[in-house]
């Protein structure tokens, strides 16, 4: 199990990566780079999909100045002047042009052909790195979730075979009382109409469909604990056993019953909520 909270942070050869994350339903990507590496965004977008599935990533990338291997597009440079004095000549304006115009020009400051390649892999590397940084965080943070979800799911199963044994325990009296009660009333009364009043209250006070549910549920739940991207499903999980907690509670007749229904809605309304942050 991974949390979907963490932040990793590598530099490698100059390039620095920062990624972070937070709760999200789903896989929503946000990336802050530099202009030379802005066209290969896809390319560490999908880099991050390999290692997240979940959660809200917000990923930065920089480069230190002296591992830029800048260059000067010398044939640009030449066809700008060229136009320039072409523009000079045909039209009565003044040719003053200052270093800042230069550097202003479009595309005529880029990576080396040689360098480009070392910073597009130094940056995939950095990136890598830190993601695995952010999933040793995701990782512990996920064994403490795990911890609190097991802690939970025993407080329920104890719970539900505490409502069972007792459930067994109220039967009986059930049955007991309403046997003395129709003996008394009537003097003579067909065994067989006591036992067709007896299964009438049987089916009335019967739960054991909801807490045959809810005992499965919980085996589901011990199962999608041991994986590594559960969150959704553990929230659907849930969602389940809460309406049939909900079900349990509004056919129950008996108050130590309702007071283990509601610790059992209490865990589960806990773990709902722990699940939002679960990969």
């Amino acid at each position: 199990m991974r949390s979907m909270t963490g932040m990793g942070r590598a530099t490698f050869n100059g390039v620095t990566c920062e990624i972070r994350s937070a709760n999200h339903k789903y896989l929503e990507i946000t990336q802050k780079l530099p202009p030379e590496l802005e066209e290969y965004a896809e390319d560490f977008k999908g880099i991050i999909r390999r290692y997240c599935k979940r959660g809200f990533i917000s990923s930065s990338i920089k480069i230190e100045d002296r591992y830029l291997p800048l260059s000067l597009n010398r044939q640009r440079l030449k066809k700008y002047i060229s136009l320039l004095n072409l523009l000079e000549k045909d039209f009565p304006v003044k040719k003053e042009i200052k270093l800042s115009d230069i550097f202003s020009l479009p595309n005529l400051i880029g990576l080396e052909p040689k360098g480009r390649q070392k910073i597009i892999s130094s940056a995939r590397q950095a990136l890598k790195m830190a993601l695995q940084r952010l999933l040793q965080m995701r990782k512990e943070e996920g064994e403490n979730l795990h911890k609190d979800f097991a802690f939970r799911l025993r407080r329920i199963i104890y719970s539900l075979q505490a409502i069972k044994d007792r459930l067994s325990q109220r039967l009986e009296k059930k049955r007991s009382a309403l046997k003395r009660r129709l003996q008394k009333t009537f003097t003579t009364l067909p065994e067989n109409k006591i036992e067709e009043e007896l299964s009438l209250l049987a089916q009335r006070l019967d739960v054991s469909e909801e807490l045959t549910r809810l005992r499965s549920h919980c085996r589901l739940l011990s199962s999608s604990l041991k994986r590594e991207s559960a969150g959704r499903r553990l929230e659907f999980i849930l969602l389940e056993m809460l309406r049939e907690t909900e079900t349990l509670l509004a056919k129950c007749r008996d108050f130590p019953i309702a007071k283990k229904i509601i610790i059992i809605k209490e865990e589960i309304e806990k773990m709902r909520e722990q699940a939002r942050n679960v990969e």
